[in-house]
Formats: C-alpha cells, sequence, structure tokens
C-alpha cells in the first residue's frame, strides 16, 4: 500500500512534470518554424548550412517549406540543386525524383528542368515518358541528345534522324566507339562528359599521350579534377596530377584514398614534406584498406631521422592492419634495426601462426634472424633445431631457403634429403619449389621450370606462380611467363594478405616481359598499373628507362 504521503508526493511530482513537458513540446515546433520561417533566399541559405553541417533531416524540412515559397522556375532549379545535395549525403533520391517531374511539368519551357527531368527518365527506364514529353520541347542540344537516347535505348531510330545526327556518332554500341565520334558529340553538345569517354577510351587502348593531351586541354571544370589528375598520373606527369587531385581533395576531405595518392606522388617526386603532410591526412582516421600509408609515412620519418614517430605509425599500423604481412615485417625490421630483435622474432612469430604461408613474413624473419649473427653461425643454428624438430614445416622452409640464399647445393640437398623423409615423401609445394630453384642455380631451366609449374598447382599462392614466371622469363618462355604472371595476380585478388607492393611487383615482372616481346604499348599500360599500385617500387627507374618515358631518378 502507498502511503497518503507518497501519493501526495507522486501527484506533486506529476503536477510539475506535466506542464514542462508541454512547453517543452510547443518549444520544439517554435524552434522549427522559426526555423522553416524567412524569404526564399534565408531558406536556401538555411538549407545549404544545414547540409553542410549534416543535418539532413532539418535540411529536408527547410526544402519542403522552399518548395512551397518557389515562384519561379529559376527557384524551383535553385531547390532542386539542394535535393540533390540532399540524396546524395542521404542516399534518399525520392524527393529530388518526384520535384524534377513536377516542377517539369509545372514549367515545361524551362530547358534546365526539361533537361533534369529527362535524365531522370532514363535513370528510371522511362524511356517512352521522354518520347511522349519531348514531341514540344525538341529544341535544345542538349534535350535532342537525351530524346535520341532514349530511342536508341528502346532499339528504335529516331522519328527525324536530322535532329540528332550531330550525335549518332556517340549513341552507338559501346565497342563501335571511336575518340573521333565522341570528340564531335562534345563539339556539337559541348558536354566535357564526351571528353571524359574519350579520354577513357585512349586509355583503354594504350594511347596515354592522347588520353594526357586531352584531358589537359579540355577537362578544365573542377568537375572533373579527380579523372584528369588520375589520367595524368598514370601519364607520369606529376605536377599536374598533384595540382588537379589536391584540388579535389580539397573539396573531398573524406576521400583519404586521394590523399594517399597524392602522398605516393610526391614521394615518387622526391618532395618528402608534401608527401608526409597527405600520408598523415590519409592515416588520420585509420584509412582501411591503405596500410601503405602508415609504412610510407614511417620511411619519410626515418629519412628525416625522426625514429620514434615512425616507432609510433608502425605501431599504429600494426594495430590498425593486425592481418597485413607488410605493416608487420616494416615494423619487425624497425624493431631489429634499432636493437630490439627478440621483439621483433616475437611479433613475427606471432603472425606466422595465424597465416603460416605468408612467406615474405618468412623471409623477414630470416632477415631479422640474421641481424648481427653470421650467416654461417645461424645456418648451423637452425639445422641442429630442425633436425631435432623434423616436424616443424616453418624452421625447414627458413633453413633451406637461407642456404640458397648462400648458393650452398651441397647443404641444400642433404638438408632437403632430410625435410623429404620428415614428411614421408608427400608432395609438398615448399620443397617443390626448393627443387626447382636449386636446378635453375644450377643452369637446368627446363627441369627448374616444370618443378615450378608443379609448386604453383601444389599450392595456389600468388608467389609460387610468381616465381615460376621469373625462370620462364629466364628461358625466354615470353607468352608463358606472361601467363604466370596472370596467373600470379588473379590469385592476388582471393588472398586478404597480398598487398599492392605485391601486385606491382608481379606487375613489374610482366611489364619487362613485354617489352621483351617488343609490344611496348602493353608494357606501358601495365607500367601505368604499377605506379598505381606502388610508384616506390625499386624497379620503377629502371622501367622508366626501358619504356623511355623520361622520368627524373629521384
Amino acid at each position: 500500500m502507498i502511503s497518503e504521503r507518497s501519493r501526495k508526493r507522486i501527484i506533486l511530482v506529476i503536477s510539475i512534470l506535466v506542464p514542462l513537458a508541454i512547453l517543452l513540446f510547443f518549444l520544439v515546433q517554435l524552434y522549427f518554424f522559426q526555423s522553416a520561417a524567412g524569404t526564399f533566399g534565408e531558406l536556401m541559405q538555411k538549407a545549404d548550412n544545414l547540409i553542410s553541417g549534416g543535418y539532413l533531416e532539418e535540411a529536408k524540412r527547410i526544402l519542403v517549406r522552399a518548395t512551397d515559397l518557389a515562384r519561379t522556375d529559376a527557384e524551383f532549379l535553385r531547390v532542386i540543386k539542394r535535393y540533390h545535395r540532399y540524396s546524395e549525403l542521404s542516399h534518399d533520391d525520392v524527393p529530388f525524383r518526384q520535384l524534377v517531374t513536377n516542377s517539369q511539368k509545372k514549367y515545361p519551357g524551362n530547358l534546365g528542368l526539361t533537361q533534369l527531368a529527362f535524365q531522370v527518365m532514363l535513370q528510371e527506364g522511362r524511356a517512352k515518358d521522354v518520347i511522349e514529353a519531348a514531341r514540344s520541347e525538341i529544341k535544345s542540344e542538349p534535350v535532342q541528345a537525351l530524346v535520341a537516347e532514349a530511342y536508341l535505348r528502346l532499339g528504335e531510330k529516331p522519328e527525324d534522324i536530322e535532329k540528332v545526327k550531330s550525335f549518332a556518332g556517340y549513341f552507338t554500341p559501346r565497342d563501335a566507339q571511336s575518340v573521333e565520334s565522341l570528340l564531335a558529340a562534345y563539339d556539337a553538345l559541348h558536354e566535357p562528359r564526351f571528353v571524359l569517354d574519350a579520354v577513357l577510351l585512349c586509355m583503354e587502348k594504350g594511347d596515354l599521350q592522347k588520353a594526357s593531351q586531352l584531358s589537359e586541354t579540355k577537362l578544365n571544370d573542377q568537375e572533373f579534377d579527380e579523372p584528369a589528375g588520375l589520367v595524368a598520373w598514370e601519364n607520369n606527369r606529376l605536377q599536374i596530377a598533384a595540382l588537379r587531385l589536391a584540388s579535389f581533395a580539397g573539396k573531398n576531405p573524406e576521400r583519404t584514398d586521394i590523399d594517399l595518392l597524392l602522398g605516393d606522388i610526391y614521394l615518387v617526386d622526391n618532395k618528402l614534406s608534401r608527401a608526409a603532410e597527405y600520408y598523415e591526412r590519409a592515416t588520420s582516421v585509420g584509412s582501411k584498406g591503405a596500410p601503405e600509408g602508415f609504412v610510407n609515412l614511417a620511411y619519410i620519418m626515418q629519412q628525416q631521422n625522426l625514429d620514434e614517430k615512425a616507432r609510433f605509425v608502425l605501431e599504429q599500423a600494426c594495430k590498425v592492419f593486425p592481418d597485413d604481412p607488410m605493416s608487420v615485417t616494416e615494423y619487425a625490421k624497425f624493431l631489429a634495426r634499432n636493437g630490439e630483435r627478440e621483439k621483433a622474432l616475437k611479433i613475427l612469430d606471432e603472425f606466422s601462426k595465424r597465416f603460416p604461408e605468408e612467406r615474405s613474413v618468412l623471409l623477414t624473419r630470416l632477415v631479422v634472424k640474421r641481424e648481427g649473427t653470421p650467416a654461417s653461425t645461424y645456418v648451423q643454428q637452425l639445422q641442429e633445431y630442425f633436425y631435432e624438430h623434423p616436424d616443424d614445416e616453418l624452421s625447414a622452409q627458413l633453413l633451406v631457403f637461407s642456404i640458397l640464399r648462400y648458393r650452398n647445393l651441397s647443404q641444400a640437398r642433404d638438408v632437403m634429403v632430410f625435410w623429404k623423409d620428415a614428411t614421408g615423401g608427400k608432395e609438398n609445394a615448399w620443397i617443390t619449389e626448393a627443387d626447382g630453384i636449386m636446378l635453375a642455380m644450377e643452369g637446368e631451366l627446363v627441369l627448374a621450370e616444370k618443378m615450378l609449374q608443379n609448386a604453383a598447382r601444389l599450392s595456389g599462392s600468388w608467389d609460387f606462380h610468381f616465381t615460376h614466371a621469373v625462370v620462364l622469363r629466364e628461358l625466354g618462355a615470353l607468352k608463358q611467363g606472361l601467363t604466370a604472371c596472370e596467373n600470379a595476380l588473379e590469385r592476388t585478388e582471393s588472398d586478404p594478405t597480398a598487398t599492392d607492393a605485391d601486385k606491382a611487383k608481379i606487375l613489374v615482372l610482366k611489364a619487362f616481359i613485354e617489352i621483351a616481346r617488343n609490344d611496348y604499348q602493353a608494357a606501358k599500360i601495365t607500367y601505368g598499373e604499377v605506379m598505381s599500385k606502388d610508384p616506390a617500387n625499386p624497379d620503377v627507374w629502371n622501367l622508366t628507362q626501358k619504356l623511355g618515358l623520361g622520368r627524373k631518378n629521384p
């Protein structure tokens, strides 16, 4: 039972809270009413501020009010543009599409609204509606182009081909397009998107020079900063790439992938301070999928004798990307160089337990273990350990490949016999690859190639295919070498531990093979892929000279 005193207290609290709640409700309503009040221009300014600040629902309420106040077609166009920004950020394009359709019906003579309406209709697959609505609107060239596209989407010819003949070269099947027809469409319409398509087509055909020329002369609008910058980067036009991409990055701070690319551009151009600035931006929000930003930033800091900062950056890389071998190996090498070898080995061993097939970590462990230890002593210690623990495949791999590193084939064979006995004679990709490498070192390239092909088959890992491709190149079997490179690249796509640096290493080999086949056009395209993956690859300079691209050696 509730006492009389408690009952009175409850009644008192309720009598206070209910009026307060009602007052709060009216204050909230008053706030939104005042927010939505004002002239059309004031509402537009409020909507801009709210959208920029990320207050999308509040912005939507303001735009609803602004739509009611819009009295001219120009004002409707202003509202529609704000709705478009809202739809891009909120991923809700229903209000935008509805308003476009309604405004075109209300102001059928406004070409800007008509063009927007037709674009929306085509995106929704309503080509017939475009043709029906265009019967009285086929005067402007942009509208003609959209009508032509509507006819062709329906598989029909335009009723009056003369009205759209300027665009016939563009509105053709993708595989039948030509750079010339796209540029003709640009001359008729003055729409930069035709130039952009022409640039992309040039890139597909490997004509980097033409792509760069078009991009630099015709894609001057800031709207095309990103594609123009990427084209310049692919064509090794570093200053132009940096200028255009920096402009784009300034307006799109969330695009940390562009910050990372700008860091790469300045690193290749040997402008370390600028590179560090963009790498810091790329890593400030833990840019997922880009451990290279951390690693490259740490490299620059070490070059500037900022070792403690480099240590912190590499530690962060391992926290953000705990499964990335590059982050782990670079941190381990840093520790070993600074006298912390045991800590480095512990980090590498923990990673190897989770990813036993990751060879870059195995090889780094070999380097770290050998740091400060004579090679012969290290090999002897490792061999003694392996003979006592024949089931430890990791030590077997390290032992054999460390012996091969010093070209001691006789000792390597003895270890291989023991290793094969320990595995019971079962086929093993590592053993088969080691056999292949030994045969290659003895000059038996044909037999080595067969062994390495079998090792790649047994493993399925990209790096076995890469080693196979290396030997095929030495044999002069260039076509087969390209196939092995493609196999390696294909397997990196399904390997979450494969880094861009790994892919660049394969692409560099592919480019050298293409040069050996005198296919310089293909090699230039591959070179562009290398630069997009890892511009700091040590073979980039040599490859640049082979292709005659004339880049200065940083």
